[in-house]
């Protein structure tokens, strides 16, 4: 359950609801890529200026309902809340508007043929937050908000080879 009536969120945004969808949702991989910043926002016991301070100036270019919603989560004490926010606006966005949203992990920026292949190959109807992951060997994994994935990473055509050797 949400601690933000939703709906009223998606009234709120009104055509903005798919960027402020998109925008929580980098805002999230921002966030798991820097866990020490996320819990100095979380950290209650640290000055409430010192955490706004750090959340304005991470947000320096977010739209300006993103900057409300991540404020009032700071100053109400519901930092550790936005995960579900953001999973739960987003499924109600793509209900809404008959979308799907997707995390595109590559080791290095895609060129944007290859890019426009992948957007080709999913369809119009995706909209995707691209994210650089170093971890990655080549290729590149599409993870939906339903959590299925595509992997066509160097590391999951191995996986795939191993598996079928050991068959």
């Amino acid at each position: 359950m949400s601690v933000v009536d939703l709906e009223k969120l998606y009234a709120i945004a009104g055509g903005e609801a798919e960027r402020l969808a998109v925008e929580l949702c980098g805002l999230t991989v921002v966030l798991d890529d820097n866990f020490t910043i996320d819990n100095f926002l979380a950290d209650k016991n640290m000055a409430l200026e010192n955490r706004q301070e750090i959340l304005r100036a991470m947000m320096a270019e977010a739209s300006g309902l993103l900057k409300e919603l991540t404020e009032l989560l700071l100053k109400e004490g519901l930092w550790r809340r936005l995960r579900v926010i953001k999973d739960d606006f987003v499924v109600l966005v793509e209900k809404k508007l008959g979308i799907r949203f997707a995390e595109l992990r590559s080791a290095f920026p895609l060129a944007p043929d290859v890019l426009k292949l992948i957007k080709d190959k999913l369809g119009p109807n995706v909209r995707y937050n691209l994210v650089e992951d170093k971890g990655l060997l080549g290729g590149f994994i599409v993870t939906f908000n339903d959590g299925k994935t595509l992997d066509a990473s160097v590391r999951g055509k191995l996986e795939q080879i191993r598996m079928e050797i050991a068959r």
